[in-house]
């Protein structure tokens, strides 16, 4: 590792984790309307009531870790991640529900340095493993996660039976 871009994950503020949700809310609504999964009028709907029930006291959730990517060399904040128990299982499987590299340090590692860094933190608290999802067209990430050693446990297919009404 080139420790002069090594990465340190810190809390998340309150006032970045306004904004930060405010991305994932509308994200994973646009994600899931891409992927064909929600109609456009009902995503961002669909988009809340998944959020509320994952958090359901928002950035005083339990377990949940909100960080802030920060480039040691500098102190810029070049990002932030999202991760907590897996639902439905113990606190040995952890789930990355997000990450984020802002638009001009992308492509300079700082995701998968924000990733390994993870790993050694919650290693030290006994997480097992972690799990983490990417949609089939996003092949930037799922290059990047394969480089990192995740791969593929489950496949989830869809087929659309009925034309989107005219």
């Amino acid at each position: 590792m080139n420790y002069r871009d090594a990465v340190n994950l810190v809390p998340m503020q309150e006032t970045d984790f306004t904004a930060f949700s405010t991305r994932v809310l509308s994200s994973y609504a646009e994600t899931n309307v891409r992927a064909g999964i929600w109609l456009p009028e009902e995503a961002l709907y669909r988009s809340n009531a998944d959020l509320n029930k994952l958090l359901p006291d928002g950035q005083l959730t339990a377990k949940q870790l909100f960080l802030s990517i920060i480039e040691q060399s500098t102190g810029n904040k070049v990002g932030t991640m999202w991760a907590g128990p897996e639902p439905g299982s113990n606190e040995t499987v952890y789930f990355l529900f997000d990450i984020y590299i802002n638009e001009k340090y992308r492509r300079r590692g700082f995701a998968s340095k924000s990733i390994r860094t993870l790993e050694r933190t919650l290693t030290a608290i006994n997480v097992r493993s972690i799990k983490l999802q990417v949609f089939v067209f996003n092949f930037a990430a799922r290059e990047m996660y394969e480089s990192l050693g995740y791969s593929i446990y489950s496949h989830a297919m869809i087929k659309h039976v009925m034309a989107d009404p005219a």
